[in-house]
């Protein structure tokens, strides 16, 4: 298995009410041009960092994966060799 560098999680949201008081009235505003929809209006470096976050829940998900299946691996090796040493013979 390859060493891997651990990144910290990113922590709570760190949003104002003034922005939030802001996104809604942007929601408000937009409403208007798409009424069948439901629209949320949200800054770029928020959408950013939640992909950000996500993209490292997902890359968590499979390192984690990978180990698994590594370890599943070593246990029918295991099982294996204990079979044949004591079992077989």
């Amino acid at each position: 298995m390859k060493a891997t560098t651990t990144t910290p999680l990113p922590m709570g949201a760190q949003v104002k009410q003034a922005d939030l008081d802001q996104y809604q009235a942007l929601g408000k505003a937009t409403q208007p041009m798409a009424p069948d929809e439901d629209l949320l209006v949200l800054p770029i470096h928020e959408v950013s960092k939640t992909i950000e976050t996500l993209a490292l829940y997902r890359d968590k998900v499979i390192e984690l994966h990978g180990l698994s299946v590594w370890m599943e691996q070593h246990i029918s090796n295991l099982h294996a060799y204990i079979n044949h040493q004591f079992m077989d013979g």
